[in-house]
């Protein structure tokens, strides 16, 4: 079945694979037996939280996508309340899932996922030119060989010059953001940084319940490496999470990623084996079947949407009612 045909009418609901705060992700299937995920997002709450052009700027990316490092979508639509998109199904979970069970990777395990992942954003920057702004260990999937796929690109944006807008995960915001002094690739390759030492030491460098703590922690930028870690690891993330945005690792706006893969952190791995996915992987998901969500088990639990509190604001607000026409105009780059 090929992509235009994939609507409502033609996919079957499998099973619920995860609950985000606009929707939810659903396994499904098409005519021929192929499996998908497919994204529900409700229009009332993208209108009501202001939304409209992240979804459509994460829509018109995804469509520019030619990369196997990024989850491909094949196809979106929308009725009167919901816009879907419909994705390859990764079976292989959240790396944040693989990096709990293990605590914290050993330096080579570390080293193959750093080299994937800073393809991934390599790609978004040099090919794409968009900034991803959501790097975590939630944001990148295991394929069913143990390959990492790149996914949720709503905060992610299409541009050549400094922006503003503070987006982002606390724990993984580079510290212009939280300044709001303007931002570009550098701010990625900081979010890669804390994702290294995440990897590596099992938990972020900066963490504090309290969001002002947590930001004047980032702004500051000291932080302390554990015992026994890699020598190589530590400059590159002590680079990587240089406070000033213009002399961090990576901020050369024409040779970023290639100076990120020249570090010596990374000798020895072969980036055009990388590239094709040659390399074989430390972790290899176990997948029973097509329809297997056994990496998934947890994602669907954690986050319960509030359906009163969203009507209440929707009443109080006035404005995330749905236009009479079902959003359609509103939407209408679906």
């Amino acid at each position: 079945m090929s992509a235009e045909q994939l609507t409502l009418e033609n996919l079957t609901v499998l099973n619920l694979i995860a609950c985000g705060s606009f929707g939810k992700v659903y396994l499904v299937k098409d005519q021929a037996g192929t499996i998908y995920a497919m994204k529900q997002l409700s229009k009332q709450k993208i209108i009501m939280m202001r939304q409209v052009d992240h979804v459509r700027q994460e829509i018109e990316i995804l469509r520019q996508v030619k990369s196997n490092y990024i989850a491909k979508m094949y196809s979106c639509f929308q009725d009167d309340k919901y816009v879907y998109m419909v994705f390859e199904f990764i079976p292989g979970g959240e790396l944040f899932f693989h990096l709990r069970r293990y605590e914290q990777f050993p330096v080579e395990v570390a080293r193959f996922y750093l080299a994937e992942i800073s393809t991934a954003l390599g790609y978004c920057h040099d090919q794409l030119g968009v900034l991803y702004r959501d790097l975590k260990p939630e944001n990148v999937l295991l394929d069913k060989k143990g390959h990492v796929k790149l996914t949720d690109f709503g905060f992610a944006k299409q541009c050549r010059e400094l922006t503003f807008t503070p987006l982002g995960t606390p724990e993984y915001m580079a510290p212009e953001l939280i300044r709001q002094t303007g931002h570009h690739k550098s701010a990625d390759w900081w979010s890669f940084g804390i994702l290294a030492y995440e990897l590596l030491c099992g938990h972020a460098p900066f963490m504090h319940d309290d969001l002002n703590v947590l930001y004047q922690k980032i702004l500051k930028g000291q932080f302390v490496f554990p015992p026994n870690i890699d020598p190589d690891a530590q400059d590159l993330i002590t680079k990587l999470l240089n406070t000033d945005r213009d002399k961090r690792f990576g901020a050369n706006v024409q040779t970023g990623t290639k100076d990120i893969k020249a570090h010596p952190f990374f000798n020895g791995v072969n980036w055009n084996w990388i590239e094709k996915k040659l390399v074989k992987p430390p972790i290899v998901p176990e997948i029973k079947s097509g329809e297997d969500l056994d990496f998934w088990k947890n994602a669907a639990e954690e986050f319960v949407a509030d359906e009163d509190e969203i009507q209440e604001m929707v009443e109080q607000g006035g404005f995330g009612e749905i236009p009479a026409d079902g959003g359609k105009a509103l939407f209408a780059w679906v």
